[in-house]
């Protein structure tokens, strides 16, 4: 029976280049330089989710914004006795 691996050790595997032991996410060998394929990771994947966080986060803000804006102009403000508001 083939003994289950624990903690990081699940995760190291040879690299086909120099024979030493690598992370199975790595891309390249930090020993050789080589190339490696990753065995559970795909980067353009990785790279696509953190364009696509950004651009949450960055509509998050946006709308934020212009919710606050909006609130500013709807401040109704007495002047003289008038309800005075920016929309007429």
């Amino acid at each position: 029976m083939k003994e289950k691996k624990k903690g990081i050790e699940r995760h190291v595997v040879k690299c086909p280049h120099c024979g030493k032991d690598v992370l199975d996410h790595f891309t390249e060998c930090p020993h050789c330089k080589g190339k490696l394929e990753s065995a559970y990771y795909d980067t353009t994947n990785l790279n696509s989710a953190g364009r696509q966080k950004l651009r949450a986060i960055y509509v998050i803000i946006t709308v934020f914004i212009v919710v606050a804006i909006v609130e500013d102009l709807h401040m109704v403000e007495i002047e003289g006795g008038r309800e005075f508001s920016w929309f007429f």
